[in-house]
């Protein structure tokens, strides 16, 4: 009929592999050697999670073999099987050249990002298990080190939109709506809004962009004033709006923290 269907989803390349699995001849990540690394000592800065604290992870790599060489360290995140995303997914790597006996810590960082995953309304997180790997390929055999952690709630779904004029005119100001969207099974705490144009052009709030609490099912908008410059060329621009919540979001107690973050966008025109 003309038509290709795509019957694979998100299981492309090597995560239908992981997804099946079937063990490549070369997995993601594979590189050939003159020596051997071994990987130990894994350790990851906590057990549970509120889904917007990071995650530290640490690891020591040893060179095993007789002759100096370069391996890479690499980091994977298998989400919740509620989730519906492949087994695993590259969230860091780090290249380490070691003599012989040699060995070196890597350190890595999990956000809340990459907990993330697209669902039907927008980004959202699974409360459940989290699994950690670190070795030097995507393939089980070559992970060595595994660990996990727990969410015992998330965020949910939450979006950013953009509602803007589909077109400017440069000089004259025009209001710009940024919207949190409702969704979500938890209350989000010091929600703020922001709004990101090109340079030139100038964003002042209309009103407060800030709400102490979102609950589920609630929404928190903002609106801000956009003024393009008066010497702008006729041509199409983004205007780039985002969610933060603060590092008070963050559970109780919680050391190197940082906000979990939703953002969108719009493209307008500039032009007479």
């Amino acid at each position: 009929d003309g038509k290709v269907h795509y019957s694979e989803g998100i299981l492309v390349g090597y995560r239908w592999y992981d997804a099946k699995h079937i063990k490549p001849m070369f997995p993601f990540g594979f590189g050939l050697s003159y020596t051997r690394f071994g990987y130990s000592d894994l350790k990851v800065s906590r057990t549970e999670v509120d889904g917007v604290t990071p995650i530290r992870v640490s690891a020591r790599v040893t060179n095993a073999g007789q002759v100096s060489g370069t391996d890479v360290a690499q980091l994977y995140l298998g989400l919740p099987a509620a989730s519906g995303e492949p087994p695993r997914k590259l969230v860091g790597f780090e290249r380490v050249r070691l003599a012989p006996g040699q060995s070196k810590v890597i350190h890595f960082t999990i956000t809340p990002r990459e907990e993330w995953w697209w669902g039907h309304k927008g980004w959202t997180e699974t409360a459940g298990t989290y699994r950690v790997y670190v070795g030097d390929a995507s393939g089980l055999a070559e992970l060595p080190l595994r660990a996990s952690y727990t969410m015992g709630k998330a965020i949910g779904e939450r979006q950013v939109t953009v509602s803007a004029p589909k077109t400017f005119k440069p000089g004259t100001r025009a209001l710009v709506r940024v919207s949190l969207s409702s969704g979500g099974t938890e209350t989000l705490r010091d929600a703020s809004l922001s709004l990101k144009a090109p340079g030139g052009w100038t964003v002042v709030p209309v009103g407060p962009v800030t709400r102490g609490k979102v609950a589920p099912n609630a929404a928190l908008t903002a609106q801000f004033a956009v003024t393009p410059p008066s010497w702008g060329v006729t041509q199409y621009v983004t205007l780039y709006g985002t969610a933060d919540l603060s590092h008070d979001a963050c559970t109780h107690g919680a050391t190197d923290c940082v906000g979990a973050r939703r953002d969108g966008g719009v493209t307008v025109l500039l032009g007479p």
